[in-house]
């Protein structure tokens, strides 16, 4: 979002079929709500075709912003997610789960009740030998984290489950590698004949 030649870029990953485009997500809304261009940048998405938009939130500000370690980060997330709502876009939330959940539970209630996003995910951080995941380490959640969430996750609409499928076309619970049960098999469907004359 905050590429000068935004419009440019858009408008040629969505007028080829080359690229499969799908939603443009975002993380913290800073890109956006720090141009003064905001409805000029929103206008370009629009008119390209995306309407959907995701903001990531680890709790309520204090331990968002302990998170991102950036002092107002959470503030300026939910403008950017209250200005994308407002101007017509589709609001997504990934609650990116963390040890401060349990405590933060009816704080982040209270945030999905003013946003209303039109979906919530609840994200679970795959370890990756990167620092910023070294970072986070002492941030993981528990088992203890989860059983302080019991009655919050139906509220939070957490009733789904992420799919992938495999080339192999075999059907997992689970994504980004992280999968666990496989369901099914999923067999191509062979070519039919044409009826013997």
């Amino acid at each position: 979002m905050n590429h000068p030649q935004l419009d440019r870029i858009l408008h040629e990953t969505s007028h080829t079929k080359h690229i499969r485009n799908y939603y443009h997500g975002m993380t913290t809304g800073v890109g956006l709500m720090h141009r003064q261009d905001r409805d000029a940048v929103l206008d370009a998405y629009f008119k390209n075709g995306y309407h959907q938009f995701g903001v990531t939130v680890h709790g309520i500000a204090a331990h968002h912003d302990e998170i991102v370690r950036r002092k107002g980060a959470y503030d300026t997330t939910i403008a950017a997610a209250e200005f994308l709502k407002a101007s017509g876009g589709e609001i997504e939330v990934s609650l990116m789960l963390n040890r401060f959940f349990a405590e933060d539970a009816a704080g982040i209630t209270e945030m999905l009740k003013r946003l209303n996003p039109d979906r919530i995910f609840l994200a679970i951080p795959i370890f990756t030998p990167h620092q910023k995941m070294l970072d986070f380490e002492s941030y993981r959640a528990t088992l203890e984290t989860f059983q302080g969430l019991r009655g919050y996750l139906n509220a939070w609409s957490q009733n789904e489950l992420y799919l992938t499928v495999h080339p192999d076309c075999k059907l997992y619970v689970g994504n980004s590698g992280a999968e666990t049960d496989c369901l099914a098999i999923c067999e191509p469907s062979a070519r039919k004949k044409p009826p013997a004359s």
